[in-house]
């Protein structure tokens, strides 16, 4: 799951020869908020919308290219590297590069989305299970062992330590009726915090991307 792949189609990209005009006519074209500033094939720097809006309409980007961020990520980095410079930057796009340097394109917060949505199996039928247990009690055998013995299978399994040192483990799996796993998971002493039967689920991931692009759209 490498950045590359997840390349926005068809992206225009903006030289340092457009106006402030011509970018947010991009902005608003590819509903993001930031845009990277290119010089043929070089990536210059990511410059931010509010910053646009406060420059006078026919300044050309080339007065922005020492002002900005310069992050970046490169073509063969995992796609979740992407997602985290996205998300310490608070950037809604995030260029990505060659190992020469050369500008590959980027990849928008939407694209990102989409993607790993995809690759991790989330918008497959089954059910969504989030459970926590001590991190000193956690074993990942043990839990893929409880599921088998209840004959469900998994797409995947995301770890999350934010509320260390108990530890929330979020799992996709293919079972449409999920109250005997329940049940089970309970005896070994996991706390189920939430579960979502596939309909639900699927009608959660549906609000959020709605929720996103709104966002997209302010």
């Amino acid at each position: 799951m490498l950045s590359v792949d997840a390349l926005s189609k068809n992206f225009i990209n903006v030289s340092i020869t457009n106006t402030v005009d011509e970018a947010l006519d991009i902005l608003n074209q590819f509903k993001i908020k930031h845009l990277p500033i290119v010089k043929s094939k070089a990536f210059l720097t990511i410059i931010s919308e509010e910053t646009l809006k406060a420059a006078h309409p026919g300044t050309i980007m080339k007065d922005f290219v020492n002002k900005g961020v310069k992050k970046f990520v490169r073509q063969d980095d995992h796609l979740l590297d992407a997602a985290k410079a996205m998300v310490d930057e608070e950037l809604t796009i995030i260029p990505v590069l060659e190992d020469d340097e050369s500008f590959m394109g980027i990849i928008t917060m939407e694209d990102l989305f989409t993607k790993i949505i995809s690759r991790f199996g989330l918008n497959s039928d089954g059910s969504l299970l989030v459970i926590e247990v001590p991190q000193q009690d956690f074993q990942l055998s043990e839990l893929i062992r409880i599921l088998e013995m209840e004959n469900v299978h998994l797409f995947s399994v995301l770890v999350s330590m934010e509320n260390f040192p108990n530890i929330e483990i979020t799992l996709k799996t293919d079972i449409k009726d999920i109250n005997s796993v329940l049940q089970t998971l309970e005896r070994y002493s996991y706390t189920v915090k939430a579960y979502f039967e596939n309909d639900q689920y699927i009608h959660q991931l549906k609000d959020r991307y709605e929720s996103l692009i709104s966002y997209l759209n302010v």
